[in-house]
């Protein structure tokens, strides 16, 4: 329990990472579709053996009702796709 207690967040390091991202397209010429790099800023908040967990939306309050779950946007991406991993902050 003591873990869920304390935010995700909040034992994350602040970090840009800029990746390889799948395309989904419809309708479109094969030649013009492929993956796209992109990039994203957040807390790391997981790091599994194949993907890493980073956290780009949080509350900073705490939840109103004490039976109010957290809920966390992020992304969750495969790290052989990531190019280039940095720390911004503290």
């Amino acid at each position: 329990m003591q873990t869920e207690q304390r935010r995700a967040y909040e034992i994350g390091r602040l970090v840009r990472v800029k990746y390889i991202d799948h395309a989904i397209f419809l309708n479109a010429s094969l030649r013009d579709v492929g993956p796209t790099v992109r990039e994203s800023v957040g807390w790391l908040v997981e790091e599994g053996a194949e993907h890493l967990v980073i956290l780009s939306d949080r509350r900073l309050d705490p939840p109103a009702r004490a039976n109010e779950r957290e809920r966390y946007s992020g992304v969750v991406l495969l790290k052989k796709l990531i190019l280039k991993l940095e720390e911004v902050g503290p």
